[in-house]
C-alpha cells in the first residue's frame, strides 16, 4: 500500500488496473500520523485498521516477483539483505553496499555505510529495498 496519499485528490488509477513506468498512481499527502507531505510504500498483513501495525518484511514478495519476472540480478540483492537481517557482519554489509553502487543501483554509499556503523541500517532496509527495486525496474525493457 502507499501510505499518506492525498485524500483530497481522486486517485488517477483503479484497483487491478495495469500501469506503466512513470505513470502517476497517487499524490503525496499528509494523512495519518505524518509529519509532512510525503508518500511511502508499505507491505502489511491483513488485520484491523487496514493492517496498521502489521508491517511485513517485503523480502518474500520480492522473491516471488523475481521468480515470476526472472530478474535474476535482484536475487543477489535480496540474499544480501536477508543475510544482513540475520547477521551483524558490518564488513559484509559494507561490501554489499559497494556492490550495489558498482551496479548503479545505489547512490550515497557513505550515508548507508554510516548507518551500518551506527546500527540504523536495519531500520532503513525497507527503504533500501524500495530504492533498489525502483532502480532495477527503471532499467528493464
Amino acid at each position: 500500500m502507499y501510505a499518506h496519499l492525498d485524500d483530497k485528490k481522486a486517485l488517477p488509477v483503479q484497483a487491478g488496473q495495469t500501469v506503466k513506468q512513470g505513470q502517476v498512481i497517487g499524490y503525496m499527502g499528509n494523512t495519518g500520523f505524518s509529519v509532512g507531505y510525503h508518500l511511502h510504500f508499505e507491505v502489511r498483513g491483513k488485520g484491523a485498521s487496514y493492517g496498521y501495525g502489521n508491517d511485513t518484511d517485503p523480502v518474500g514478495y520480492l522473491e516471488w516477483y523475481i521468480e515470476q519476472s526472472k530478474i535474476g540480478e535482484l536475487r543477489e540483492v535480496i540474499e544480501a539483505m536477508k543475510y544482513v537481517m540475520n547477521h551483524s557482519d558490518r564488513d559484509y554489509t559494507k561490501t554489499a553496499i559497494d556492490n550495489l553502487v558498482k551496479k548503479g543501483l545505489l547512490n550515497n554509499p557513505d550515508d548507508w555505510k554510516k548507518s551500518v556503523d551506527d546500527g540504523t541500517v536495519y531500520q532503513r532496509l525497507p527503504m533500501l529495498t524500495a530504492v533498489v527495486l525502483d532502480r532495477v525496474s527503471d532499467n528493464m525493457d
